[in-house]
């Protein structure tokens, strides 16, 4: 009984950390929109500290739909940011269709701007 108990105790630790190591070594598929966006947040939050992230707002990972986080900030003009988040991903041959400008740091979060890309 005694062995029988240690047995599977050692098979549960094999298999164990045979999920672990499995879970932790698979490399990371590329991700072309998450670089995408990655790309577009670099060029706007130049000079702009109230840019907090850029990221996709659909579940699928896509960048037809992009959503930009911001700290609510006095003398912005939110649709010029929005429209030039637009002419930024057009330059990067982005196929987004409209950009959100949503408020950062409030629950459910409060959309500044929307704009339907050209």
């Amino acid at each position: 009984m005694k062995k029988r108990k240690y047995n599977l105790l050692f098979v549960a630790i094999v298999v164990c950390y045979g999920l672990l190591y499995m879970a932790t070594s698979v490399p990371d598929k590329e991700c072309i929109p998450c670089n995408q966006l990655s790309a577009l947040y670099q060029k706007l939050s130049v000079n702009k500290t109230y840019i907090t992230q850029v990221n996709s707002c659909s579940l699928q990972n896509t960048v037809d739909t992009v959503c930009i986080s911001v700290k609510d900030t006095t003398g912005v003009n939110w649709t010029a940011l929005a429209d030039t988040a637009c002419l930024y991903s057009k330059q990067q041959n982005m196929p987004t269709k409209a950009v959100y400008i949503l408020k950062d740091n409030v629950f459910p979060r409060d959309t500044l701007a929307a704009v339907i890309c050209p």
